[in-house]
């Protein structure tokens, strides 16, 4: 019984101990899934709530919607948009007439207003042109009294010529002040806005109606305009407006008023029923036709002789001479100029014309160059003959971009810069600060679209070459001598030459060389003997060097030589350069 009860028991703990561990397992799995998906499960839940939040997406879309629409294809986005907006355009005029009236006032009033003005300033053009074709002594007359007045010459003519003119007749719809019929002279231009101004004259009119303390029968009857004025005539259903030139007679308006009153006995059902469409009302032309009336002065006949104008004819003449040859020598010093200025490949000339004896010039030039203006003095022009605006820029001419570039990279005097075919190609030697230097600035310079420094070295690198040749020299003596062979003269003066840019280089990489003479003798004759010859033919070298301008501190040394394997004997000085 107490062994089944243990074994019991045991089975019971073993069972508690597995949940136990399972738990444990669970927690432990609990944990370490929060540390790997915090993070993750964070991200999620926002992203949830963006998705939840329209307010977020809308925001969103703002901050890139504009950018999307400079990207969209412009046809594309009319196509999907036109139909939107025309129909928003057309609902909000329907609703609210006002506001799109009131917003389009400044620009519709102004432009009938200057409407006006050009249908009476173009009033005048037929006229002046008739008048100034033709030869006649009264003609040259009227351009002498215009010269002398100062008055225009139309002014002048209408003066002696013309009485009056009615060159224009409106019918306007008395109570909406729609034209209902415009006749106008041949010669006068007809490409005008006829509704235009007979709006502004209804408008006038019931501008001094409302403005001043007037009867409700009282109306405007006449208008003056510069050299124009406007008579109105007024019956019940139209009122008739008559543009005249010149000095109208009262007598007019009853002729007015006579062909207003017959418009209204033949047309008066029309014009009582008039709805907005003016094409019936055509059959008025005759009617209106016949306001056009006009009448000029009677000139005194005055017999014509060429005597009367032979001498200002002369005058005339010579003064036109003069002033073609005083015009065409200036331009022929001008044009001496500009090819001047072009002839320069700095300069650009952008604009030129002449006005009022005066060259006007504009133009860029590279401030590398001299200015333009100083080209003045060797050309025939004077100072006060030139208005001149030049600009500046970097010209792209293979002269102008080596001289940018040598600014930019100060090249050392040993380093040589040339463009070819807009490749830079540098040649030279120069320390490493000036290479580093030089592969940043040139990528940015215009007109270099590559550089070719195959050829440039840096002083390390000239020095290490000058080394080795310096090592490849020997010189070499006659046998059991200090007098050289015939054939050493061109090898010492490759030395000196050599030494002297390693002592000019030095100082570049700031580091002292020394030079190491070792004079050899070969094994003839007895060691005391030939260690002094070699001592000797290393200090005759030495000295050769002092004397053509070596100064780098020197070492000097004897050598014993032996036969090498062809045979050639060591009765020679060799060299080395070390530095500190």
């Amino acid at each position: 019984m107490a062994a089944h009860l243990t074994e019991k028991t045991a089975d019971t703990i073993e069972q508690d101990n597995a949940a136990f561990d399972m738990l444990i397992e669970q927690k432990r799995y609990q944990m370490l899934k929060t540390l790997l998906l915090k993070e993750e499960e964070q991200r999620l839940g926002q992203l949830e709530s963006y998705f939840n939040n329209p307010d977020a997406h809308a925001e969103k879309i703002a901050q890139v919607l504009p950018q999307a629409l400079q990207q969209t294809d412009t046809t594309a986005l009319h196509g999907a948009l036109s139909d939107t907006v025309q129909s928003c355009i057309i609902e909000s005029i329907q609703e609210n007439p006002v506001l799109y009236a009131d917003a389009l006032y400044p620009v519709i009033f102004p432009a009938i207003k200057k409407s006006i003005a050009e249908a009476l300033k173009q009033m005048m053009q037929s006229l002046n042109q008739a008048i100034e074709q033709g030869f006649s002594l009264h003609r040259f007359a009227w351009h002498y009294e215009a010269w002398r007045s100062g008055l225009p010459y139309r002014e002048v003519v209408l003066r002696h010529t013309l009485a009056y003119r009615v060159e224009q007749a409106f019918l306007i719809h008395r109570e909406t002040g729609l034209l209902l019929h415009h006749v106008s002279l041949e010669d006068v231009d007809a490409q005008r806005d006829g509704d235009a101004v007979s709006a502004m004259l209804t408008a006038i009119q019931d501008f001094t109606k409302d403005s001043f303390a007037v009867n409700s029968d009282d109306y405007l009857d006449m208008i003056e305009i510069g050299e124009y004025t406007v008579f109105l005539s007024r019956g019940s259903y139209a009122v008739l407006a008559c543009v005249i030139q010149g000095i109208a007679p009262y007598s007019l308006r009853e002729k007015f008023d006579v062909i207003l009153h017959d418009i209204h006995q033949q047309y008066g059902a029309l014009l009582k029923n008039f709805a907005g469409d003016s094409a019936p009302l055509a059959v008025t032309e005759p009617d209106l036709q016949a306001c056009l009336l006009a009448e000029r002065k009677q000139l005194d006949k005055t017999e014509f002789s060429p005597k009367y104008i032979l001498v200002p004819l002369m005058v005339l003449c010579a003064m036109l001479a003069y002033w073609g040859y005083d015009n065409w020598q200036f331009e022929q010093r001008a044009a001496d100029y500009v090819r001047l200025l072009q002839h320069n490949q700095s300069i650009v000339i952008t604009q030129q014309n002449y006005h009022s004896g005066q060259l006007l010039i504009n133009g860029l030039y590279d401030p590398l160059s001299e200015h333009p203006d100083t080209l003045i003095a060797q050309s025939r022009l004077q100072a006060d003959e030139i208005q001149s605006h030049w600009q500046a820029y970097q010209s792209l001419a293979p002269v102008f971009v080596e001289q940018r570039l040598k600014q930019l990279l100060q090249p050392p005097p040993t380093v040589s810069l040339t463009l070819e075919n807009n490749r830079l190609v540098i040649t030279g030697i120069a320390d490493d600060a000036w290479i580093n230097k030089l592969a940043i600035i040139t990528p940015a310079i215009a007109g270099v679209s590559g550089v070719d420094s195959d050829k440039l070295q840096s002083y390390q690198q000239q020095i290490e070459i000058l080394n080795t040749q310096i090592k490849n020299i020997a010189v070499y003596f006659m046998s059991s001598s200090t007098e050289l062979t015939e054939d050493q003269a061109q090898k010492l003066a490759d030395l000196v030459a050599a030494l002297q840019q390693i002592q000019a280089l030095s100082h570049s990489i700031n580091k002292t060389p020394h030079l190491l003479i070792t004079g050899q003798a070969d094994v003839t004759g007895t060691l005391e003997k030939n260690s002094v010859l070699a001592q000797k033919r290393a200090a005759i070298v030495l000295e050769y060097l002092q004397q053509h301008g070596v100064f780098i501190d020197t070492n000097v040394k004897a050598q014993l030589g032996q036969l090498n394997k062809e045979g050639t004997t060591q009765r020679k000085v060799s060299f080395a350069v070390l530095f500190n």
